[in-house]
């Protein structure tokens, strides 16, 4: 008959992984968004200075002239002028009776001829001293205000204003579309291989570790075969140990085989197929001199079955403890 398989070995630590490649180029950045609203404006500068008064309209007509001053008085009469020739003898008077008779009275005198033709006029008198000034008529009215004259020059630009106060800053722009992916950058060349790292002690309370198992082989009546499981990482104590068959969790070991747990120091052993075997397999601690079925060491654990019929013995499932 074939001898029983030997127990595995522990598995040997695995290196730590080399440095990441670098890292591919970065695609261009998206456009900006819109800019915000604008701060509020500053003072206005002070007023340039005025242009030149426009010329002076033309002057309104004159007022109507005031009354006359009385006439000054008469001057003096002029010399008389030089006598006018002498007028015709007056008619005869009537004859005397024929008889001689004494030297009648003279008769009266005739009358006086017609006066002779006026003398020519004497020359102007001097003129007399002239009269007092009249009073002063009263003002015409104001003329009417002549055109505006045309507009002076703008006077020189005044001095800017101080800036005005920052306005506030506008909202933020919306968010540019995201930028095409850049292109993938060329893998880094693998890193030297890092130094071991530090074998750890006990695994930590809480810590899950999974694994399976696997037993094929040949066998004859009464002829036990056994594989046996190394956890890796040594647990603080002993796990207390449940081997699971299909469809029968407990509250310890809820898993199954395709996802396998385990409560705090539980280690569950989850069956996912057996041929050929009888009984509940046999799970004992492999540090122990003595084949102890339900225990397990700090370090892992074997299964061992017994064949119900010489032939092909197969076991195989999964594993989970936690510290």
């Amino acid at each position: 008959a074939t001898g029983a398989q030997g127990i595995s070995g522990t598995a040997a630590a695995v290196g730590a992984s080399g440095a990441d490649g670098q890292r591919g180029p970065t695609g261009p950045q998206g456009p900006q968004g819109p800019q915000g609203t604008q701060g509020i404006q500053g003072a206005q500068g002070v007023q340039g200075v005025q242009g030149l008064q426009g010329a002076r309209g033309a002057t309104g007509t004159n007022g109507t002239n005031g009354t006359a001053g009385p006439a000054g008085p008469a001057g003096s009469v002029g010399p008389a002028g030089p006598a006018g020739p002498a007028g015709p003898a007056g008619p005869a008077g009537p004859p005397g009776t024929s008889s001689t008779g004494g030297t009648g009275t003279v008769g009266p005198t005739g009358p006086a001829g017609p006066a002779g033709p006026a003398g020519p006029v004497g020359s102007a008198g001097p003129a007399g001293p002239p009269g007092p000034a009249g009073t002063n008529g009263t003002n015409g009215l104001a003329g009417t205000n002549g055109a505006a004259g045309p507009q002076g020059n703008a006077g020189p630009q005044g001095i800017q204003g101080p800036a005005g106060t920052q306005g506030a800053q506008g909202p933020a722009g919306i968010q540019g579309a995201q930028g095409n992916q850049g292109t993938a950058g060329t893998n880094g060349t693998d890193g030297a291989p890092g130094p071991p790292g530090p074998f750890p002690g006990t695994l930590p309370t809480g810590a899950t570790l999974t694994g399976s198992f696997s037993l094929r082989t040949t066998a004859g009546a009464s002829d036990p075969q056994s594989t046996a499981a190394s956890f890796g990482f040594r647990l603080a104590l002993n796990p207390a140990v449940t081997f699971v068959t299909p469809g029968n969790p407990t509250t310890a070991c809820a898993g199954t085989p395709a996802s396998p747990t385990a409560t705090s120091g539980n280690l569950c052993i989850y069956e996912t197929a057996a041929t050929n075997i009888t009984g509940t397999p046999c799970v004992f601690d492999t540090s122990s001199p003595t084949v102890t079925c339900g225990a397990a060491s700090r370090d892992g654990f074997a299964i061992q079955v017994d064949p119900t019929a010489p032939g092909a013995v197969a076991l195989w499932g999964s594993w989970a403890v936690t510290g």
